[in-house]
């Protein structure tokens, strides 16, 4: 659980970074047309949606920690483009590579609490992560509203980059459920 708490305060954190900042950095220092940014956010959230069902069936075949650790790979990889790239079909680029990452990411966060959470508590784990994920934005946007007084846009996103990319390290603290582990028992009789 304190593994699935730091995830989604890395993530949310981040996230509220990108969400504060995308726009104005888009409009303010790339010149791109409201409506092309408005192509950008939306491009994000149907390739969000779209990966979620295949990445359910990767956490089922490989487990959670491999796709949790691939996610966040690829939202370090978004963030660092973003914040270098002023080309807009790399930026499309990015955007299907963040919203690819942010649904996988989403589904094996679940996936990982299902396996780790007793039963009995898991109606108070899903609200705990819920309010992680909530904690985490609200502080993100003022954090990254902060920031952009003092620094540009760019080197905020490459901040956000480091923050996710602590994620990859942070999932090798998980421990294997009993469930894996009972099943592989049962695999080898």
């Amino acid at each position: 659980m304190l593994v699935l708490s730091y995830l989604r305060l890395t993530f949310s954190f981040a996230n509220a970074f990108f969400i504060t900042l995308f726009a104005v950095h888009a409009e303010k220092n790339l010149f791109l047309t409201s409506s092309l940014i408005a192509l950008f956010f939306g491009i994000k959230g149907i390739t969000n949606m779209l990966s979620r069902i295949p990445s359910g069936k990767l956490a089922d075949r490989v487990g959670c920690k491999w796709p949790i650790i691939l996610a966040f790979t690829l939202l370090t990889i978004a963030f660092l483009t973003i914040s270098e790239t002023g080309n807009v079909y790399l930026l499309v680029v990015s955007m299907v590579v963040y919203g690819v990452a942010h649904g996988m990411r989403a589904v094996t966060e679940w996936s990982m609490l299902g396996e780790c959470a007793p039963s009995e508590a898991g109606n108070v784990a899903t609200a705990y992560l819920s309010t992680m994920f909530n904690v985490g934005a609200a502080l993100g946007a003022v954090v990254a509203g902060a920031l952009s007084t003092i620094f540009n846009i760019q080197i905020i996103f490459k901040l956000a980059s480091v923050i996710i990319f602590s994620g990859v390290f942070a999932v090798n603290f998980t421990k294997k459920s009993q469930t894996s582990t009972i099943t592989k028992y049962t695999h080898r009789q």
